[in-house]
């Protein structure tokens, strides 16, 4: 046990002046932060693509010839059959708008087709010349974007990203790139992209309705403390938040025994839900205990949940083994009740 570690362990029952709790959140920051397991997702090819392409502009002669003789039927994001069930819920009503915006970045040839915004994320569908798919993550991953003129750090610490492709052809991909910022985006807002030439405004406007209801229920016990403080319905996704106390003492001994406290999300069948984001912030001390708050975000279906139970679960660091549930700190959201229906 380092000094720090004994120091805060030993001063738990103490009253500590504020020099010391900013010494102490010091502390904590360099203690190993919570993770959640990275997603991978995959992509099933269909059958036939819409791309409202003008065929013969920017593409290369071969590439248009390859985008003419597709088939057109849906949208991009529906030939991608896209994995995460809120983005195709919220396509099938109706959210996505239609751009085709063509553009050059790095030499590649890029055309932004569809994007997909909700008020809570924003899906890009997208169609780019390429030698391999490791060229698009590249690309996409390094490319240069501002909101309403503003670079997009000032959004937030980072964005979270998700993205898919799919090969069309030889030296032809098509995706969807998924990003969430920390700070919420306004209603309407220029999404712009930096190109070889210049800046490519893309003009966004949030589509669907939205419902914040607040939950406010406390579990305990004499380690940890969970306040589930509201849940949040967007068509692409249900956000969850709630916030967590924790002595130092219970965060030490799971660390040091090579354990790790997580949160699974169970719906009405007891069957796992996907999780597509999970943000964390805190590492305050607070009246003994280091306090965190999390957001988790659950992507929509179309046929709605009818329950979703958080429960809080102790799993092996190094390989993600279940040890225990806590199910007397788990909370049960029973989403038949009217006021989740209105």
């Amino acid at each position: 046990m380092d000094k720090w570690e004994k120091f805060l362990t030993e001063k738990q029952n103490d009253d500590l002046p504020e020099s010391v709790e900013l010494g102490i959140q010091k502390a904590f920051e360099r203690l190993p932060k919570k993770k959640f397991k990275a997603r991978t997702t995959g992509i099933i090819a269909a059958a036939v693509l819409f791309l409202s392409i003008i065929v013969g502009s920017i593409f290369s002669p071969a590439m248009a010839t390859t985008l003419q003789s597709i088939p057109v039927v849906g949208s991009l994001f529906e030939w991608l059959q896209v994995t995460d069930e809120g983005i195709k819920t919220s396509v099938k009503q109706g959210i996505a708008t239609e751009h085709s915006l063509e553009m050059q970045i790095d030499g590649h040839k890029l055309l932004i087709e569809e994007t997909m915004f909700d008020g809570s994320r924003l899906a890009i569908s997208f169609v780019v010349e390429a030698n391999s798919q490791r060229e698009v993550i590249k690309l996409l991953d390094r490319m240069i974007y501002k909101i309403n003129d503003i670079r997009y750090q000032e959004w937030g610490k980072h964005l979270r990203i998700d993205m898919q492709e799919e090969p069309v052809s030889d030296g032809l991909y098509a995706g969807v790139y998924i990003l969430k910022t920390q700070k919420p985006l306004p209603e309407e807002f220029n999404f712009s992209i930096k190109s070889d030439n210049s800046w490519v405004p893309i003009p966004i406007v949030s589509k669907g309705d939205h419902t914040v209801l607040d939950i406010q229920k406390e579990k305990q016990n004499e380690e940890l403390s969970i306040l589930y403080k509201d849940i949040s319905f967007y068509p692409s996704n249900i956000i969850l938040s709630f916030e967590e106390k924790e002595t130092v003492e219970h965060y030490i001994a799971l660390r040091d025994t090579g354990k790790q406290l997580i949160y699974n999300i169970f719906d009405e069948n007891g069957d796992p839900v996907p999780i597509i984001f999970g943000d964390g912030e805190g590492g305050e001390y607070i009246n003994k205990r280091l306090n965190m708050r999390y957001t988790y975000f659950v992507p929509t279906k179309e046929k709605s949940y009818k329950e979703l139970t958080i429960v809080p679960t102790i799993i092996n660091y190094k390989d993600g083994e279940e040890l225990e549930k806590l199910e007397n700190l788990s909370y049960t959201i029973d989403l038949s009740r009217p006021e989740y229906n209105n």
